[in-house]
């Protein structure tokens, strides 16, 4: 399973929705899920290809580091 996320820039960060991160969480145990990271996507001189590792496998979690104070979450108040 690859992942394919992109930047305009050198920028070395992106966004996994919650699709994304059920998806990288619930493998199984013959896949794999790797990022494809492109930064300068627009610039073919400048682009590169990088591949990360599944941020939510325990043996890559120094590679990467959260950014914000967390996650945001929508609900529904129930009627008394």
């Amino acid at each position: 399973m690859f992942e394919v996320k992109a930047s305009e820039s050198e920028a070395s960060e992106f966004l996994l929705t919650p699709a994304e991160i059920t998806r990288a969480r619930g493998l199984k145990r013959n896949e794999r899920y790797t990022i494809l990271f492109i930064t300068n996507v627009f610039r073919a001189a400048e682009r590169r290809i990088h591949l990360l590792p599944n941020p939510f496998d325990p043996a890559h979690s120094a590679v990467y580091r959260p950014v914000g104070d967390g996650v945001r979450y929508r609900f529904t108040i129930a009627s008394p």
